[in-house]
């Protein structure tokens, strides 16, 4: 794919490879590293998407934020996934992190797994 990606896109990505990839059974995996390249086109094309409307949608609150663009990439996976840390727990104004914490709360959980073919999916 030959679509740039922004800090915010690419903090995202590297939380959700870091956060843990699960084969396609559920478990774990805590062995190979993995990167943006084994992603493929489609699956990174929902990522950049979510991300692209997340920051349109809250562009004036990440703006005040205070957090870097991959941090506030990096907070998104992790709020929207219910991971029990997330803009909310970030030092910065605490009602403009409550309320995109807030703004999480319609996105639906998502997962990594790592198929057979050896690639990262988006499930």
């Amino acid at each position: 794919m030959d679509r740039y990606i922004d800090g915010f896109t690419k903090g995202y990505i590297e939380c959700a490879l870091f956060c843990g990839l699960h084969d396609g059974e559920g478990e774990e995996l805590n062995g190979p590293d993995f990167t943006i390249a084994n992603i493929p086109d489609e699956s990174l094309a929902c990522m950049i998407a979510a991300c692209e409307r997340f920051q349109r949608e809250n562009y004036e609150m990440l703006a005040q934020s205070g957090l870097s663009d991959d941090y506030a990439g990096h907070n998104f996976w992790l709020t929207r996934n219910r991971h029990g840390t997330g803009f909310w727990d970030r030092e910065g104004p605490e009602d403009v992190l409550n309320e995109l914490s807030v703004a999480c709360e319609e996105w639906k959980e998502v997962y990594l797994y790592v198929a057979d073919d050896g690639k990262v999916y988006l499930s």
